[in-house]
């Protein structure tokens, strides 16, 4: 493989800042666009940290992820 070819295929780390509760919207929008404009071959990996929170119910301890705004918007409950 030639050093110019190497240099090619190196891909890169970047961050995006989302508004707190639309990172799952914002991964879409990404993913969305990668496939719109073919550009697969330059991502690999869209990650998104989320956080744990763990509860004890019925004596085990069980871990959820908290909800995000969109999923509370989504949801039909009713108070």
């Amino acid at each position: 493989m030639s050093e110019q070819t190497k240099t090619d295929t190196v891909k890169k780390w970047y961050v995006v800042r989302a508004i707190s509760g639309q990172e799952k919207k914002v991964k879409q929008y990404i993913e969305v666009e990668i496939n719109r404009l073919g550009l697969g071959n330059y991502v690999s990996q869209i990650l998104i940290p989320t956080e744990k929170i763990y509860q004890i119910r019925n004596g085990k301890k069980v871990s959820k992820e908290p909800l995000s705004t969109e999923d509370i918007s989504s949801s039909k409950r009713h108070w």
